[in-house]
């Protein structure tokens, strides 16, 4: 505090002070406040201790130090009494104060002198002290403001937006260096003038109202867009966000924020909207999906034409609408198209809500990401009428090999049946008669595709005689027949008439000078005993067809309700087989095989997955036999063959390179070009040969051992690695074994399985094994589920060990990130 010298007064002068003093006593605070506001601006009454205390100004009046913020200045007690005009009374109040201060310090003085003294000594001490510790505080506390505004201002200039802040009136007074970028302004060019100087006129006018009208209400704003002209005239869009600086009583000082430049947003909106447009009214329905071929959009086009409103197909996939009369080569060669990046467009027959079929022209387009990889696939679908469509109907509903109607024909006919008992077809019977040739597939391999033609063709010819003007024949696929006849009356006639077409049939067959002998199995339904509608009746037979060819080919089964379903369960399979390889259903696992010496993967068995749609994942098991019967064993077991050697070219390469194992069906094994179709496998993948290896089973090897002999040799001069799996199962001659050109013999898990329990399970693996490397096979065991069968096999001398184990089947990306 400030002192005032040591004062001796008498009594009465110190009564009188006293008196005059304390008349305006009360009014002190009040005096100093008014004052003080006299002294300084309205909006800065405080005052901030060396300390950093920050307070209204009445306690601080005497502080040895304070600091003004609005000069930014220090300001001493006297400096502040000189800032003053005070009042009359404020004047006394302070006089008398000071008396009053000094008064009491004379009364005092003579007792306490010498204490005073050295109280006065020691508290000058600490206030150096404690002054000196102010003082670096303050210093430490500027460096870190000092340090935060300059970091602050670093990313306001390194932005690429603009910072701004204006007055009440919209006048900027500060622009960051972003606005150079924007607008082609430099800062200071910017400030001191408004945002509306920057815009063409009607713009101008619009932003001016809505910015006053904001301010009027000291609102924040965020998003609003505006036009703005820059220096070389050019016109963009910005997008500008503001918040309001008030001042301590609420009253606006202005606004700071942030403008971005969105030209180009602005423009691909605007696109959008005109594709939208030209989407909503094109007269050809548009659909478009994700890359796994979930829909994400239709037109009101697509909607007329399949009775599919948006949120009927919304999330769904396009499958919905796939009929099975679209023959399986328009899948094939779609999915072809689309897998390698490339716009499709084909005829296909598709499906609408209600049921009933169209045709139409499809063109589908992939969309591709900025990595070129595909997102999305857009489709562009015009239905078929009048003459053309006519023109194309006729063509597409004709089987082209033998003349007749396909399944998509038949299948027409069929709903123009009327149900139950309305119409006149209804009174009388109707039988469809499904008929499948015996054992077709093997006479096909045995005397090649061009003398089955040929047989399928007369096959077509003989039915044809027996066949009324009101029924129909058609060729349903492969070597299937469907006769849909009438005038039946009662289910003995029916069968009579079945047997008589199995009769006419079995006369044997002049083909190319020779003569060829067939037999046939046939399935039968009957309308309306066996079906509710005629639409149902070949669901029905297909299902009686397979009764019949479990219980024994050459005979007749008619539907009952009481079938199996485990039957119709096989038959929708393998109607579904018909057109899963073309919808992308199928996939390829992968199990590793390690080498049991250094514990590296050495490289894996692809194993086919059928993903159904609604199913989910089926085994091969399950739909293996049925693509052995169907004949669809030949072109999935051609997809699998590029597939694993497409997939085996994007492994690291090693030394010996790592090798992929796939699978060969009996079919496969007698194809005559298989060699070629292996060639053209690795060639297309860009994958050596001895990067694959074929896995036969030894039943199929044995089968025609002089004809595999010959087959395998060809395979492994090219370099191919051969494989005999399931070795111990079948019948093997060892003099035939010796002579197979093999390079591994896989020990079957059975075997294996017996291993770690039994002691004549490891006798038969270490005999296996010890043959095998005498005829310099590698030896792989299967099955190898636990550490103790590990163990065993490695001790017995096993090469190579597969299973759960070393691994499950897995995910091509799985298996990849395994090898590294």
């Amino acid at each position: 505090m400030r002192t005032f010298g040591h004062l001796r007064l008498p009594g009465a002068v110190f009564l009188a002070v006293f008196l005059l003093a304390s008349v305006p006593v009360y009014f002190i605070e009040e005096a100093r406040e008014a004052a003080w506001r006299r002294a300084t601006e309205s909006t800065h009454r405080d005052v901030r201790s060396v300390g950093g205390e920050l307070a209204g100004v009445s306690p601080w009046l005497n502080v040895v130090e304070a600091e003004w913020p609005a000069k930014g200045s220090i300001v001493f007690p006297q400096a502040f009494l000189d800032r003053r005009t005070f009042l009359a009374a404020e004047s006394v109040a302070v006089f008398g104060l000071a008396m009053l201060a000094a008064v009491l310090s004379c009364s005092f003085l003579p007792r306490r002198e010498s204490v005073h003294q050295s109280l006065r000594a020691e508290r000058e001490d600490e206030l150096g002290a404690e002054r000196l510790g102010r003082e670096a505080v303050r210093a430490r506390a500027e460096r870190r403001h000092a340090g935060a505004e300059d970091r602050f201002r670093t990313l306001v200039e390194a932005t690429s937006d603009w910072i701004w802040e204006v007055d009440d009136e919209g006048v900027y007074t500060y622009a960051s260096p972003g606005v150079t970028g924007l607008l082609g302004y430099s800062p200071e060019e910017v400030v001191g003038l408004t945002p509306f100087d920057l815009m063409p006129d009607g713009e101008a006018d619009r932003v001016r109202k809505v910015f006053f009208d904001i301010a009027r209400d000291r609102r924040p704003f965020a998003l609003l867009r505006n036009v703005n002209r820059r220096r070389d005239g050019r016109l963009i869009v910005l997008e500008t966000s503001g918040t309001p600086i008030l001042d301590e009583a609420g009253e606006l000082l202005g606004y700071h924020g942030m403008d971005r430049d969105i030209t180009e947003r602005v423009a691909a909106e605007s696109q959008l909207r005109k594709m939208s447009y030209v989407l909503e009214r094109s007269g050809s329905g548009v659909m478009i999906t994700d890359r796994d071929g979930c829909v994400e959009y239709v037109n009101p086009k697509f909607s007329k034409v399949t009775g599919f409103a948006e949120a009927d197909i919304l999330g769904k996939n396009p499958r919905v609408l796939r009929s099975e009369e679209t023959r399986a080569d328009v899948y094939k060669s779609m999915w072809d198209a689309m897998s390698h990046g490339r716009p499709w467009r084909g005829l296909m027959m598709n499906r609408r809500l209600d049921g009933t079929s169209f045709w139409c022209t499809e063109t589908i387009h992939p969309m591709t990401g900025e990595d070129g990889r595909t997102t999305h696939y857009v489709a562009f679908i015009d239905e078929l009428d009048g003459q053309a469509g006519r023109a194309i109907k006729e063509t597409a509903m004709t089987d082209q090999l033998t003349g007749l109607p396909n399944r998509a024909a038949f299948l027409e006919r069929l709903l123009h049946v009327p149900a139950g008992s309305e119409g006149e077809a209804a009174a009388a019977t109707l039988a469809v008669f499904m008929i499948d040739l015996d054992h077709f597939q093997t006479l096909n391999d045995a005397l090649g595709m061009e003398v089955g033609d040929q047989i399928l063709r007369a096959v077509a010819s003989r039915l044809a005689e027996i066949v009324g003007p009101d029924d129909l024949l058609a060729r349903i696929g492969g070597d299937e027949f469907a006769m849909l006849m009438t005038n039946f009356q009662g289910r003995e006639a029916v069968r009579g008439r079945g047997v008589a077409i199995l009769d006419h049939l079995s006369r044997p067959f002049s083909v190319g000078g020779e003569s060829v002998a067939l037999t046939a199995t046939m399935g039968v339904s009957v309308f309306p005993e066996d079906a509710p509608s005629a639409a149902a009746l070949l669901r029905d037979a297909d299902l009686a067809l397979y009764r019949a060819r479990e219980t024994g080919r050459e005979g007749i089964e008619f539907f009952t309700t009481d079938m199996d379903a485990s039957v119709q369960e096989r038959l929708e399979l393998g109607q579904s087989l018909r057109g899963a390889l073309e919808r992308g259903e199928f996939v390829l696992h992968y199990q590793p095989q390690i080498d049991l010496e250094t514990g590296e993967i050495r490289g894996a068995e692809a194993l086919v997955r059928w993903i159904h749609p609604e199913r989910g994942l089926i085994s091969p098991d399950r739909f293996i036999p049925l693509a052995e019967e169907t004949g669809f064993i030949l072109p999935l077991g051609d997809w699998v063959l590029r597939e694993a050697c497409r997939e085996a070219s994007r492994w690291p390469t090693r030394v010996p390179p790592l090798f992929v194992a796939v699978n060969l069906s009996a079919r496969q094994f007698a194809q005559q070009d298989l060699e070629d179709k292996i060639r053209a496998a690795l060639d297309a993948a860009g994958l050596e040969p001895r990067a694959l290896e074929v896995e036969l089973t030894e039943s199929l090897v044995m089968a025609d051992p002089a004809r595999s002999v010959d087959a395998l040799r060809r395979l492994r001069d090219r370099g191919v690695g051969i494989s005999i799996d399931d070795f111990g199962t079948g019948y093997s001659s060892l003099g035939y074994l010796t002579q197979l050109p093999l390079g591994v013999l896989k020990i079957d898990r059975s075997f294996v399985k017996e291993i770690d329990a039994r002691r004549e399970g490891r006798l038969i693996v270490s005999a296996m094994t010890a043959l095998a490397h005498s005829l310099e096979l590698r030896v792989v065991a299967e099955g190898v589920e636990s550490e103790t069968q590990l163990t065993y096999v490695k001790a017995l001398g096993c090469d190579r060990a597969q299973g759960y184990l070393i691994g499950k089947p897995m995910a091509a990306s799985e298996l990849r990130s395994r090898l590294g």
